[in-house]
C-alpha cells in the first residue's frame, strides 16, 4: 500500500507522508532519502513538474511543489479542466480516430536525364 496526494494539498500530503516516515525510519534514515521518495505519491501534473530538479531539504521540495499547485489550480480555473498547466487535451471525434483505408497507389520509377528534364520544364513554362 502506497500513499497518494489524492485530493490533499501538498501541504497535508507531506504532512501524512511525515507522520508515516516515522513508522519507516528504516526505510527512509536521511532527508535525502526522504526527498527521493516523497514525489512517487504526488499528483502526476506535480510530479512532472519537479522530477528533474534537485533539493537540498524537503522544505524546498514542498516550496516549489506549492508553487506548482498553485499554477495548476489557476489553470484548471481558466477552463484547462485537467491541470496539466496549460497544455491542452484534444480529443478527436470517435469517427476521426481512425484513417480510412485507401488503397496503395503503385509508383512508377521513372528515370529521365538532366536534358530530358529541362525540356519537360520548358514546355511547363511556355
Amino acid at each position: 500500500m502506497a500513499l497518494t496526494q489524492g485530493d490533499m494539498t501538498v501541504l497535508e500530503y507531506e504532512r501524512r507522508f511525515h507522520d508515516l516516515s516515522m513508522f519507516a525510519s528504516v526505510y527512509l534514515p536521511t532527508e535525502q532519502h526522504r526527498i527521493k521518495r516523497l514525489p512517487d505519491g504526488l499528483r502526476q501534473e506535480l510530479r512532472m513538474g519537479l522530477v528533474a530538479l534537485q533539493f537540498p531539504t524537503v522544505r524546498d521540495f514542498i516550496v516549489a511543489a506549492q508553487s506548482l499547485e498553485v499554477v495548476a489550480a489557476a489553470g484548471r480555473q481558466e477552463g484547462d479542466g485537467e491541470g496539466t498547466m496549460g497544455a491542452e487535451k484534444h480529443k478527436e471525434p470517435a469517427s476521426f480516430t481512425r484513417r480510412p483505408h485507401f488503397p496503395k497507389r503503385e509508383r512508377k520509377n521513372i528515370l529521365v536525364s538532366s536534358e530530358r528534364r529541362e525540356e519537360i520544364l520548358d514546355q511547363r513554362v511556355h
